[in-house]
């Protein structure tokens, strides 16, 4: 993943550097003159997932939808995102204060350029840590949940390059970043005003904005928990997730339950695994090439478009950018970059997860009539995280390498756990 190390490394250069000479402030997402404007390193990030047009927050605070709120009370989707950087309190004890804030608002800031890169709208800052809300009334539900993870995998991913690799140079321990998830639906999350005339802040209600805090607080270190609602919503494949394990008298116990009250019910957490989820992206490169001839995206890709039959038209979908409606026509094509990649056969294969497709016995098939050409054509059918396969063979139908394409589909009419009571 150099290609992508770099990105992340010039973000945090680019933040020590613009703060270089500020002594007086304290966290800041962009002074004045640059409220319009952000690096050129998170445009990257947003062309890389198919992020169009300018980002949706340039402020923090209020979260846009909400700024004309007075005495009045609105009820709105939410995913919430928290965050909480542990270990650079340890800078303070190699470096004067003004080397400490440099330091911490280079990791603060780059964290935010992140999550806007995502359409992420950074709410509050609370010492080392950050709350951010993804949503708004013109995104799908789905949508605001992908970025959200898609953001806390590239900001843990941020952590285990970048970020390691700059303690590491300065003799200390690297951070500990620990993120929790969780949605909220329209009935489940009020927006409203809180404090008295002139000492006051827009803030939602909301027992899964609390929890997102909770989850974070129970995440292991250096890893994603997200609540209940969050795979109800997308019905994530259970490879990206796992049950957190705690010793107990040497025990290995399963926590699986942020809420396990007779009063309130049970409210079940679980770790994402956000390096199995990153690895299995075709645009992205795997972690480890040690044991790999030829991989993606550096000797052959997989890429997909939508097909609009009424209009004649085709568009690109990019890998994982946001969902895809039920019933869509798909167009997949390989594309091979590498020319001693010599292939005697070419095999496709489909790989569906989640409940809709292991009720309807359609969890994996053969594209057998696809067999031998670089394309095939697929309709989106189920809810969920599901891949497009492509082997290639040699002469002997040995295979060569194979590289897969994730995709979301999802109808925007899933049931979430309402906890709590509703008005």
């Amino acid at each position: 993943m150099d290609n992508h190390i770099r990105i992340f490394d010039n973000l945090f250069q680019s933040n020590i550097s613009k703060f270089q000479n500020l002594t007086s402030k304290s966290y800041i997402i962009r002074n004045d003159n640059e409220k319009n404007s952000y690096l050129p390193m998170v445009q990257e990030i947003r062309e890389l997932f198919g992020k169009e047009g300018e980002i949706f927050s340039k402020s923090i605070g209020t979260h846009p939808d909400f700024f004309g709120i007075e005495n009045t009370n609105e009820y709105q989707y939410i995913c919430s995102l928290f965050v909480d950087i542990s270990g650079s309190t340890k800078l303070a004890l190699k470096y004067s204060l003004d080397k400490v804030k440099l330091y911490k608002n280079a990791i603060i800031s780059s964290a935010i350029e992140i999550f806007r890169a995502f359409d992420g709208h950074i709410h509050r800052i609370q010492g080392d840590a950050v709350l951010v809300y993804f949503g708004h009334k013109e995104l799908e539900k789905s949508d605001a949940i992908i970025n959200a993870i898609n953001a806390a995998s590239l900001m843990q991913y941020f952590n285990a390059t970048t970020l390691k690799k700059f303690f590491e140079s300065e003799n200390l321990e690297p951070l500990k970043i620990r993120i929790g998830i969780d949605f909220g639906d329209d009935s489940s999350v009020l927006w409203s005003k809180y404090g008295i005339d002139g000492i006051n802040e827009i803030t939602s209600t909301s027992i899964h904005t609390d929890l997102a805090s909770k989850f974070q607080n129970k995440a292991p270190s250096n890893k994603i928990m997200i609540g209940e609602n969050i795979n109800k919503y997308l019905d994530i494949p259970k490879k990206f997730r796992s049950i957190k394990i705690e010793k107990n008298n040497g025990v290995d116990v399963e926590k699986r339950y942020i809420l396990n009250t007779n009063n309130l019910g049970r409210y079940s957490m679980e770790v994402f695994e956000w390096e199995k989820y990153l690895n299995s992206f075709s645009m992205l490169p795997p972690f480890s090439t040690e044991n790999e001839q030829f991989y993606s995206p550096r000797d052959l890709k997989i890429r997909c478009w939508i097909i609009d039959e009424k209009n004649q038209d085709k568009y690109e979908y990019i890998e994982r950018g946001s969902a895809l409606k039920k019933e869509m026509n798909l167009l997949f094509k390989l594309e091979i970059y590498n020319q001693c990649l010599e292939f005697k056969n070419i095999k496709w294969r489909v790989v569906n997860y989640g409940e809709e497709a292991k009720k309807d016995k359609e969890l994996e098939f053969e594209m057998n009539q696809y067999e031998g050409y670089q394309y095939c054509n697929q309709k989106t059918a189920y809810t969920g995280l599901h891949f497009m396969e492509c082997y290639l063979y040699d002469i002997n139908d040995k295979i060569i390498c194979h590289d897969s394409f994730g995709l979301f589909i999802n109808d925007n009419n899933r049931e979430v756990r309402k906890l709590g009571i509703e008005d």
